[in-house]
Parts: structure tokens; C-alpha cells; sequence
């Protein structure tokens, strides 16, 4: 009602019939607004102020892993009669027919294979047994001794009879270290599998504890970010003049992110209010002003 005689009143004062009528009419005009401009806000001037939120994290649950141990294929080393029958294999003629004695060839050549269109000197035979540790001036009198009667007969039998004939303690003694070397590593991969599984129980204690502190650490953090804020509400509120509210739990610290939240809230409408008031005066004073 007020403000609808007011507009009333000012239309009267500022029409263009009154001042021309009396050019003075600015200086009375002044002194009437002056008059019926209403008193100064009996509230505190506005500030800056702004919204602000805490945003409460849980520690993430962090994967623990569980160790699965078995036991590794232990590579085992060759042993050596099947180490040479393998490397004769693999000089063997493309039609793989095998080879067989020959005594027509002259006493280079070992054998010929079973097609006739390939020959196996015994240089390369010589080269396997070097390869495998063994003498090789020993097979060489074995073959100009023995290859007469062996004619026509397989080249593994012949190498086999040379080697049970001639290097009968060779081969054990190779055997035996084949031997000793598998227990060896069978017995290596046992112990290092059995290890694993002693310090498994140990791993999973240790993943246990990093966890344990890391969660720990997380909620120190937080509630340390969570002081920090409660800080931050107190220093905002502050800023506005007799707002008449408790800040005691907020000063001491006791008070948590919601309650600092909340009393910020009740300060910025307080503030709000209170810039209302002040923006009504003051467009009441600049339309006289304009006028």
C-alpha cells in the first residue's frame, strides 16, 4: 500500500505540467524525497559471500591378491644314447628311410640311407659323439675294425654295439650323470616350491598391514580436510556483522562439516535478507536521484 502511494505521489511531482509551471520545482522535489524517503536499513550492509560443500569419501577397498604356487616342469637333461639316436635322426635323407652300412663308398663314409641317393659320412657321426663328450679316435678304429661285417645293417645298432663294445664305462658314467643332474634339479624345484609356500602365509600378512595403514592414513586425511573445512565456514561467517549465531563448537573444532554447513546456510540467508532490504532503499534513492 505504501509503495502504491508513493508512485502516486512521485507521478504527480515529476509530470511535465508542474515543471513547467514552476522551473524550481527540482530543488522542492529534492526536499520532498528527501522527506519521504524511507530511514536507512536498521539491519547491517551485505557482504560477499558463497555456498560452500564438503563432499565426505570413504576409503576405497583396496584388492588384496592371493598367491597359487604349483610346480614348475623341471627341463631335465638329454640322455645321451637318445641324444645320438636323435641327431642321426636329423641327418636322416628327406624320404626319412634311415641309414644303412655301407662298405662300397670307401672308408669316409659310413652309411648310405635307405632310398641310395644319400650319404652319411663319418666325420658328421664323429661331430655327434665330440658334441656328446665322447672320444672320437676310439670310433673311428671301431669303424675301420667293425663296418665290414655290419653291411646292410641299421647305423643306430652299429653306434649302439660301438657303444656298449668301447664305451661301456663312458656311457655309465654319462648315465649316472644324467642321473644325478635330474635328481639335481628335482630337487632345486622342490626347494624353491616349498619356499613359496612358506612365505605365502608371510605375503599376505604384509598386503594385510599396507592395507590396515592405508586406510588408516585415508582417515587421518580426511578428517584432517575436514577440520581445514569447518575452518573455512568459521572465517565465512566471520565476515558477516552481527549475525548473532553460536560459533563455539565451530571455533573449538568439535563441530563437524554438517553443522559448519548448516550455520553457513543460516548466514547467507541472513545476508541475503538483509541485501534485499538494502537494494529496495537503495532504488527508492536513485529513482529520486534520477528524477
Amino acid at each position: 500500500e505504501y509503495e502504491k502511494q508513493m508512485q502516486q505521489q512521485h507521478s504527480l511531482l515529476h509530470s511535465k505540467l508542474w515543471t513547467r509551471r514552476w522551473p524550481g520545482l527540482r530543488g522542492l522535489v529534492g526536499r520532498i524525497g528527501a522527506i519521504l524517503i524511507r530511514p536507512v536499513p536498521d539491519v547491517a550492509r551485505p557482504v560477499s559471500l558463497r555456498k560452500v560443500e564438503f563432499q565426505k569419501l570413504r576409503s576405497p577397498l583396496l584388492e588384496r591378491f592371493h598367491f597359487t604356487f604349483s610346480r614348475k616342469a623341471v627341463s631335465l637333461p638329454p640322455d645321451p644314447v637318445q641324444a645320438i639316436r636323435q641327431e642321426l635322426a636329423a641327418l636322416d635323407c628327406p624320404a626319412a628311410k634311415g641309414w644303412f652300412i655301407t662298405v662300397d663308398e670307401g672308408p669316409e663314409i659310413l652309411c648310405r640311407c635307405g632310398g641310395g641317393s644319400h650319404r652319411l659320412e663319418v666325420a658328421q657321426v664323429l661331430g655327434i659323439l665330440q658334441s656328446l663328450g665322447f672320444d672320437d679316435s676310439t670310433f673311428h678304429s671301431f669303424c675301420v675294425a667293425q663296418k665290414g661285417s655290419w653291411k646292410g645293417q641299421g647305423v643306430n645298432e652299429f653306434i649302439a654295439h660301438f657303444l656298449k663294445l668301447e664305451l661301456q664305462n663312458a656311457l655309465d658314467q654319462k648315465q649316472e650323470e644324467h642321473a644325478r643332474e635330474t635328481s639335481r634339479r628335482k630337487a632345486q624345484e622342490e626347494v624353491a616350491y616349498q619356499h613359496l609356500n612358506m612365505t605365502q602365509q608371510g605375503h599376505l600378512t604384509e598386503q594385510e598391514e599396507i592395507c590396515k595403514e592405508y586406510q588408516s592414513a585415508f582417515e587421518e586425511s580426511h578428517a584432517e580436510a575436514e577440520r581445514i573445512y569447518v575452518t573455512l565456514c568459521l572465517f565465512l561467517v566471520r565476515r558477516l556483522p552481527s549475525h548473532g549465531f553460536d560459533l563455539r563448537r565451530l571455533d573449538s573444532g568439535e563441530a563437524t562439516a554438517e553443522e559448519a554447513t548448516a550455520v553457513v546456510a543460516e548466514a547467507l540467508k541472513l545476508n541475503d535478507e538483509r541485501r534485499q532490504k538494502w537494494s529496495g532503499w537503495y532504488q527508492e534513492v536513485e529513482s529520486w536521484k534520477r528524477n
